[in-house]
């Protein structure tokens, strides 16, 4: 079926490829005091999704740490890291005023 292409993976790679300049432009072009007061939002849905792999989270290899979609598949602990360092810097910034 989906491997029956040769390039089935190439393309899958494309596709992430996109995506990731397309989100990595937009990040880019925000202004990063938004960033700032937006850390603690973002730790929150991410100790969310975190709460929810242990909940709904599939298990791979006896380790349950990612979150079926159907289509795909996320693993919250990679945007938890990305709260932790938003949050940190938030505080870091706070604190050498």
């Amino acid at each position: 079926a989906r491997y029956a292409d040769s390039a089935y993976h190439l393309k899958k790679q494309l596709v992430f490829l996109a995506l990731g300049s397309l989100v990595l432009f937009v990040c880019y072009r925000f202004p990063y005091e938004k960033w700032r007061s937006w850390g603690w939002w973002v730790l929150a849905a991410s100790d969310l999704g975190l709460i929810a792999v242990l909940l709904v989270g599939s298990a791979s290899h006896g380790a349950r740490s990612w979150i079926d979609l159907g289509y795909s598949s996320i693993q919250p602990s990679a945007f938890a890291k990305l709260g932790v360092i938003a949050t940190l810097a938030a505080l870091l910034a706070v604190s050498t005023k």
